[in-house]
């Protein structure tokens, strides 16, 4: 007699896709239970029931998605690991070889009897498989364990003494009565197994079986195409939950970087074109003794260099003078703006004084010129080279546009209660 552990590929199948099932089901009745709960709460009596139907509806796809695509990615897996699992079981059962014994009792060599049953259920020890022998002499029965070491069961030695009990068993129709009595401190027992009543429970237990079957294979038919993904939505589930992984990482960095001091003045900083340069510097030199504002071809490199004449307006003013004058004056003109005028640029002569206007466009170099350290970016927890498969994922895009945008309005929050009035936008744009 052996036991069947190894089912077939669909047995596993099923038997996985109703966890699955089970599960978003339960999920789904808690967060029904949620949504009865936050209707009620008075915070919440202003929104009409579509509306709160419309968001509970959000966050139910939202969850089950995550439940699905994670439920697929181990179904593969766990279904090779159970197989396995059940494979050595049933080859351990069916290819074991019988040990040899001999009657502890009259040392006679005993026969198999052709009963034998894999040992699973002792944690300590490896999966064994007992073997029931009878001796050809006393007519006595013994279970051997494949590896030689005889079965005893603890039933048969005294729970006071230890010592071991006198065994004597009687049947009676379908009752089996069993005393159990101790030479050594008189401790005595009587076992009454009624194989009647164990019928009737065995019975019962295959209809309670049965009934089980029916509802497992009304949950597949049911539920299976709504909760259990096939190959294809499977994979694309999948790569769509491991992507919010990677834009989760993102849009935390993001917000380390970005949601700091130095990016809250970048914000801050006037970036203005070459025309709104010529305009700021005109209005600067109206009544600053100098005049005929001109540009020359620009340099255009790393940074943006742009040569400028002016002619100077006060002839009693010397060219130290002059120079320093106009250093100063570009430098507060120019100081919230990303504009320099370097003042080892600027010369003079006969009148006119030449120099260079320094533009500076990249973040870091932005950085820099206001005296900002670059936030260091957060060490990430991802494989670099999983990151690197989703890295332009339209998810992790998301991610890292809403993630700049949640930055840019915490600042400007900020901002805002430090400047009642208002200020002008400047991050990026005119006005």
């Amino acid at each position: 007699m052996s036991f069947q552990y190894l089912q077939s590929q669909q047995h596993y199948e099923d038997r996985y896709d109703l966890g699955t099932i089970r599960e978003c089901l339960r999920q789904l009745e808690m967060i029904d239970g949620i949504g009865e709960k936050l209707r009620v709460e008075p915070k919440f009596e202003k929104y009409p029931e579509s509306e709160h139907e419309k968001n509970m509806g959000i966050f139910r796809g939202r969850f089950i998605f995550v439940i699905k695509a994670s439920r697929y990615k181990d179904r593969a897996s766990t279904i090779a690991e159970w197989m396995e699992a059940d494979r050595v079981k049933q080859d351990k059962q069916d290819n074991t070889l019988v040990p040899k014994a001999d009657c502890p009792d009259c040392g006679t060599s005993m026969a198999e009897d052709g009963l034998h049953h894999l040992v699973d259920w002792d944690d300590d020890k490896p999966l064994r498989v007992l073997f029931t022998f009878k001796c050809k002499k006393c007519n006595k029965r013994h279970s051997v364990y494949d590896d030689g070491e005889f079965y005893v069961s603890k039933s048969d030695f005294c729970p006071d003494c230890k010592e071991e009990l006198e065994v004597k068993s009687n049947r009676k129709g379908k009752v089996i009565t069993t005393l159990y009595k101790c030479k050594s401190c008189g401790y005595s027992n009587k076992d009454i197994y009624d194989l009647k009543k164990r019928d009737e429970e065995h019975k019962q237990w295959e209809k309670e079986q049965a009934q089980k079957e029916l509802e497992d294979r009304q949950l597949l038919e049911k539920y299976r195409a709504e909760f259990c993904l096939n190959d294809k939505e499977g994979k694309e589930y999948v790569e769509s939950l491991e992507a919010l992984e990677v834009a989760q990482e993102v849009k935390a960095e993001v917000l380390a970087e970005m949601d700091t001091p130095a990016h809250e003045k970048l914000l801050s900083v006037n970036k203005i074109s070459i025309t709104d340069l010529e305009a700021l510097v005109n209005k600067a030199l109206e009544e600053s003794g100098f005049t005929r504002l001109s540009f020359g071809n620009p340099d255009m490199d790393k940074y943006v260099l742009v040569p400028f004449t002016v002619q100077e307006a006060k002839p009693k003013r010397r060219d130290r003078e002059s120079t320093a004058d106009l250093y100063n004056l570009l430098k507060k003109a120019l100081k919230d703006s990303n504009w320099r005028a370097p003042k080892d640029m600027i010369s003079y002569c006969l009148g006119f004084l030449t120099g260079k206007l320094k533009g500076y466009e990249l973040e870091d170099d932005l950085l820099k010129l206001f005296g900002k350290e670059e936030p260091k970016k957060p060490k990430s927890k991802l494989d670099p080279e999983f990151r690197a498969k989703y890295e332009h994922h339209h998810l992790v895009q998301m991610a890292r546009m809403g993630a700049e945008y949640e930055a840019t309005k915490r600042i400007r929050t900020r901002r805002l209660k430090n400047e009642p009035d208002g200020f002008y936008l400047n991050d990026g744009g005119r006005g």
